[in-house]
């Protein structure tokens, strides 16, 4: 965090994570894709991302009383044009993890999103990911009939996330503890 004169402030923060289990996507009384091998359901948590970023600043505009500029501005010309902040949200994070599934009940068990067989690599040498193809579909398939598949839960990634946040702001003073504030965010 770093404040600076003349009303200029930044926040920045990092965060660097990994979790796994086995049933963060489960929820009571779900039935476990494959209950005879716990170990296939060990991965990365639904809500691990490894990296998060976030970046914040807020700028008290240099205008109005006991300001820069417009010191002495008449009351009229300071309540329209002093007291405005602009701010800023920057977030990054990795993208989150996924599994492949089977659309169908391979094992029939009844169960549906199985995992699906793991054939190859799915992002091999010289793969581009787009966000149409973010990884080798043919790299995935059915095992046999009446099986379960040998791919795991989560052992992919998606597209990380960048967000920007902005703000503006005024406030109006009526008295020493009555006031309003009107923001304009996207």
């Amino acid at each position: 965090e770093r404040r600076f004169s003349r009303g200029l402030t930044f926040l920045a923060s990092y965060t660097w994570s990994h979790c796994m289990d086995i049933s963060s996507g489960l929820y009571d009384g779900d039935p476990l894709p494959n209950p005879y091998d716990l170990r296939s359901l060990w991965g990365r948590c639904d809500m691990d991302f490894p990296n998060v970023l976030t970046v914040n600043s807020v700028y008290n505009l240099p205008f109005g009383k006991g300001k820069q500029f417009g010191g002495s501005m008449s009351g009229p010309v300071n309540a329209a044009l002093g007291n405005w902040q602009l701010g800023g949200i920057v977030s990054a994070n990795s993208g989150p993890p996924f599994s492949v599934v089977l659309p169908f009940d391979n094992a029939n068990t009844g169960i549906g999103n199985q995992f699906a067989q793991e054939l190859s690599n799915p992002k091999p040498s010289g793969f581009t990911q787009t966000r149409a193809a973010w990884f080798d579909p043919s790299a995935f398939g059915a095992c046999a009939p009446y099986t379960y598949c040998n791919s795991g839960r989560n052992i992919l990634r998606g597209p990380g996330r960048v967000d920007f946040d902005f703000s503006l702001s005024k406030d109006f003073k009526f008295t020493e503890s009555k006031g309003l504030e009107i923001r304009i965010e996207s």
